[in-house]
């Protein structure tokens, strides 16, 4: 699926500035995408990333912001015009591109919400299963009220 007819992105500022994570902003991406807002949640408390910041991994890839978008999306996202410090620092973008992946492994999945969170990490079997565990680990304390939307927004905009 071709990035630039899947994706709505909001225009990113100033790459300067640091714009935070909102409900929101998660609310209006599960819209756009038709994504459970708690997937998206879960994604993002599992991931831990915080908006204006990235990671290196043992790969030598890296971890954008607080959906931890990897730069191996980046050639795609040039195309649409994300910039790799947007993704960095725009944290509703951030939320709208990883939201927009979370829909395209759906759609490769026939629709399948927890394959396709698997999907989002990796498609190594061990790694995707033990992703997916995780994932809904997070889901069911945030059903139960252990782990709230407040907390991780918080989290992701403490960078």
């Amino acid at each position: 699926m071709d990035f630039q007819k899947l994706m709505y992105i909001p225009s990113p500022p100033p790459t300067e500035y640091v714009t935070p994570v909102t409900q929101v902003c998660i609310e209006q991406a599960a819209y756009v995408y038709k994504v459970p807002a708690i997937i998206i949640v879960s994604v993002m408390a599992q991931e831990s990333g915080k908006v204006g910041r990235y990671t290196t991994n043992k790969n030598n890839t890296r971890d954008y912001g607080p959906m931890a978008i990897n730069s191996s999306w980046l050639p795609r996202l040039y195309k649409s015009g994300v910039t790799e410090s947007a993704l960095i620092n725009n944290g509703c973008l951030n939320i709208f591109v990883g939201t927009a992946i979370l829909r395209e492994h759906a759609v490769s999945t026939g629709g399948n919400w927890w394959k396709s969170v698997g999907n989002y990490h990796s498609k190594s079997e061990f790694l995707h299963n033990k992703y997916l565990m995780n994932v809904a680990h997070k889901t069911e304390r945030l059903l139960k009220g252990l782990l709230t939307v407040a907390g991780i927004l918080n989290y992701a905009n403490s960078g």
